[in-house]
């Protein structure tokens, strides 16, 4: 077999689906790359036209199944052969999942707090001015007059309360700035790992009539004793002339690529 191996640093790009692609493939958003592929064969299998042809389907259902298969391909085709691209969608998603939620339970607990001392704070304001309208201005005794110097204490402390509770709340946006730089930091330091331990292969359809498949490219490269172990290889594209091949240990690349190069 002829092959032309290139060691993988970055995926070619396409463009993103307008439908959420792990939820075409039935799977949980950050799903491994073994488990997307399990999921697209196995709906593969149940949605591709040829199974459809002996069923008596109207041309309706038989443009939504074709619609279906359409999306589990654009789905697959995306997590896996675009992975920058998937980064950024997942690295989204996490992002505006975690803020939809914090804002939520910020705004439900603010709420409830400012009504519940808005409320207090003009009920106490109307004891005070119906206090004034009662006994006049002149008459105030000294429990009235200490009455309304708490008021206005506790207008005061209520104020401090709530610059606090900012400051909290500006806190707390900069502590989840700090996660989600980490988490990029950790997602990338896993992109590179994995890429170190990639390679892809492409071969010419016109020399070899018969694509080998992702067994028969494992079996190939692990006869080779100066390569490591394989992990996983798989079919890329629709053409079925390109592999992706992860080694178990990234050392088992370059040993790979200069072989294929001399």
């Amino acid at each position: 077999l002829w092959y032309r191996v290139v060691h993988i640093f970055t995926m070619p790009s396409k463009k993103e689906s307008e439908i959420d692609p792990y939820k075409a493939l039935g799977l949980q958003a950050g799903a491994t790359d073994a488990e997307i592929t399990k999921a697209y064969r196995k709906l593969a299998l149940k949605f591709h036209p040829d199974k459809q042809s002996n069923k008596n389907l109207s041309p309706a259902e038989v443009e939504a199944l074709e619609q279906r298969f359409h999306d589990i391909k654009e789905a697959r085709t995306f997590l896996l052969e675009n992975k920058e691209e998937r980064e950024k969608y997942d690295m989204q998603k996490a992002s505006e999942q975690k803020r939809r939620e914090a804002e939520a339970e910020r705004e439900k607990t603010m709420s409830a707090k400012r009504k519940h001392m808005r409320d207090e704070l003009l009920r106490k304001e109307q004891q005070a001015n119906q206090a004034n309208l009662q006994h006049g201005a002149n008459q105030q005794s000294a429990a009235k007059k200490r009455e309304r110097d708490n008021v206005v204490d506790q207008l005061r402390k209520d104020g401090t309360k709530l610059r606090q509770e900012y400051a909290q709340r500006e806190a707390d946006k900069q502590t989840e700035i700090e996660l989600e730089q980490e988490y990029r930091k950790q997602k990338r330091r896993k992109k590179e790992e994995l890429e170190n331990r990639q390679v892809r292969l492409k071969w010419d359809r016109k020399k070899i009539k018969i694509s080998p498949s992702e067994d028969s490219i494992a079996q190939l490269f692990e006869k080779e004793q100066s390569f490591g172990a394989v992990e996983i290889v798989e079919i890329l594209g629709t053409k079925g002339n390109q592999a992706l091949v992860t080694f178990v240990d990234a050392s088992s690349c370059r040993p790979c690529v200069n072989f294929y190069k001399n």
